[in-house]
């Protein structure tokens, strides 16, 4: 990922990538902050109108979205800054990421796993660090 992504600096110095948690159930924000922020600067953003807008502007280095109404312009918003972008469909219990311009399933049947979304998150953020 380009630097242009935030980042927050940690006490001894090293920096932590800002993952936003774009959710309209905090439970879901709550179960995933301390996963994350093993990692991870975790910040949550309620799922209404601007949300994308404010995400334009923090340039987080990874969005968890679980909000259908939000999900077209997030998914709009990463392809343009170039965020990793995971999708938790509540409907129907799955975990999806969008890479290259395109959906695709994680961990089928595992559900919705604070750690399957932590593996995901750390996967995408990291590898794209390394490019």
């Amino acid at each position: 990922m380009s630097g242009a992504a935030a980042e927050t600096e940690r006490p001894a110095g090293r920096r932590q990538p800002l993952v936003a948690v774009v959710s309209s159930v905090p439970m879901i924000f709550e179960a995933l902050r301390d996963t994350l922020g093993l990692f991870a600067d975790v910040q949550s953003l309620p799922a209404q109108d601007g949300t994308v807008g404010f995400l334009r502007s923090i340039r987080p280095a990874a969005v968890v979205v679980d909000d259908e109404a939000v999900l077209a312009e997030a998914r709009d918003a990463a392809e343009e800054l170039g965020f990793l972008l995971v999708h938790l469909s509540l409907a129907d219990g799955r975990v999806r990421v969008f890479r290259d311009g395109a959906w695709a399933a994680v961990d089928e049947g595992d559900g919705l796993r604070p750690e399957t979304v932590r593996d995901v998150v750390a996967a995408g953020v990291f590898s794209r660090d390394e490019t």
